[in-house]
């Protein structure tokens, strides 16, 4: 990550900071300032596109369409943690049982529900940063792979977490 309009990672008068406090002057250390490098190799959120991707399970196929209302099914229970059946986060991979593994067809765990998930994008026409999947605290129609929410980059919150990419 770096400030928009430079490129350079070391300078220290150009490192992301915090937006609020001390030591930023006139915003230009913003959150919502920040930009990544789209040629890197390094870790970093993912764009609420890549995000929902990755929820869906990847490329669909006959046998796991992209037509399913949560993260690898249309049963809630199966897949999410939301307030309907639980009073706080839960352990990763805790939606397993049976022959159920709880995974979307990407092998991927918790896309629906337990925390809030920030992604990279901001959420036009503010400087919110998007969040998707919802959270513990939401009922179950929060936690639909389709669901988008917004908050301020600065925003900290039990219910928000986050997933990182390496492209």
């Amino acid at each position: 990550y770096y400030l928009a309009g430079t490129s350079d990672f070391t300078d220290s008068a150009k490192v992301l900071r915090e937006s609020e406090g001390s030591g930023v002057s006139g915003g230009s250390g913003k959150a919502e300032n920040a930009t990544f490098s789209t040629t890197s190799n390094g870790y970093r959120l993912p764009t609420e596109a890549q995000w929902e991707y990755a929820a869906r399970g990847g490329v669909p196929s006959a046998s796991t369409p992209w037509t399913y209302t949560y993260a690898g099914s249309n049963n809630e229970n199966d897949v999410a943690v939301y307030n309907g059946n639980a009073s706080a986060t839960a352990v990763v991979k805790s939606k397993t049982g049976g022959s159920y593994t709880g995974a979307n067809s990407a092998g991927l765990y918790d896309m629906s529900g337990n925390v809030w998930e920030w992604c990279w994008d901001s959420y036009y026409p503010s400087a919110n940063r998007v969040l998707r999947g919802g959270g513990w605290i939401n009922g179950a129609v929060g936690c639909a792979v389709s669901v988008r929410y917004d908050n301020n980059p600065d925003g900290r919150d039990g219910g928000f977490g986050f997933r990182v990419v390496c492209p």
